[in-house]
């Protein structure tokens, strides 16, 4: 057969391979359309190996892109098969022109990595670098907070609220820099949680461990809910102060912001239960006070 085309004339030779090309693309054209119509009738695996297939009939075409990048989305929003989607969507940055779609790729990309994958140390370089390639793009106070995020989520707590503390710097005004607000306490609360079971201490005595970063909590939650009173997180940030005071052995304190957070917290199961702990505790505290002040006696 090889020989054959050889031996033609070159006008020949040409016409020869581009209907050659004209049925590849076709073929390509044809898997491409099948994945829709699959994709349509819900069954996404078979359409992306559709997908798959018009991408090996066009490896450098434009159906072989869209098909990659089709294949991409409809593994991580579909079939949960997130590792394949991200090194389907890494080529599609690597090939593709279309700068629409190539941003809409690299967005997913982050997503899989935050979201999808907790892949925390590549989350934070990821977002950070887009907020560089794009400085003036819309969701850079998402990208900002996202890689503070992600900071926290691999207990980088240091690296987390000095990213916070820059979104809050660079858009005071974005729902973001509230968010950051509310994370930052976060930040210092699970610090000290952190810090008291690293060193063994008892869940008792975590205050003389981390006393300091718990009232530094106490202050931003309190701080949090002086600047956004109507917050969908003042519950949440009432909380945390209540376990603050919990933390610091100020039980009493406590025990008031818990019942105060009975008839609004979403869960008052949880003040219930935190409310029987703190009345265990103090019937302790008293007992044991009552056992000192008889032996002082005697």
């Amino acid at each position: 057969m090889i020989r054959n085309i050889r031996a033609r004339p070159p006008g020949v030779l040409l016409a020869v391979l581009f209907v050659l090309a004209a049925c590849s693309m076709d073929g390509a054209e044809r898997h491409f359309l099948l994945g829709e119509k699959l994709w349509a009738d819900g069954n996404y695996s078979a359409a992306v190996g559709e997908f798959e297939r018009a991408r090996k009939r066009d490896p450098k075409g434009l159906v072989g892109l869209k098909s990659l990048f089709r294949a991409a989305t409809t593994q991580t929003l579909f079939l949960q098969e997130h590792v394949d989607a991200i090194d389907k969507l890494r080529e599609y940055v690597r090939e593709s022109k279309d700068a629409e779609s190539l941003w809409s790729a690299k967005l997913m990309m982050g997503e899989i990595l935050f979201s999808k994958l907790n892949q925390y140390d590549q989350a934070q370089k990821y977002y950070e670098d887009l907020a560089k390639e794009n400085p003036h793009a819309p969701e850079k106070p998402e990208f900002l907070f996202r890689a503070a995020k992600s900071a926290f989520h691999a207990w980088k707590f240091d690296v987390a609220r000095q990213k916070y503390e820059e979104l809050r710097q660079e858009f005071p005004q974005a729902p973001q820099s509230e968010r950051a607000l509310y994370e930052i306490g976060m930040v210092y609360f699970t610090a000290g949680e952190q810090r008291a079971e690293t060193l063994g201490v008892r869940p008792t005595a975590r205050a003389q461990d981390g006393k300091d970063v718990f009232r530094k909590a106490i202050e931003v939650f309190g701080e949090f809910l002086k600047k956004y009173p109507k917050s969908s997180l003042k519950e949440d940030a009432r909380f945390a102060i209540a376990s603050s005071l919990e933390e610091l052995d100020q039980l009493e304190e406590a025990m008031l912001r818990y019942q105060n957070l009975m008839e609004t917290y979403p869960s008052p199961g949880v003040i219930q239960i935190k409310v029987a702990r703190i009345t265990e505790r103090l019937r302790q505290r008293n007992v044991g006070a009552d056992a000192r002040k008889t032996k002082k006696r005697r």
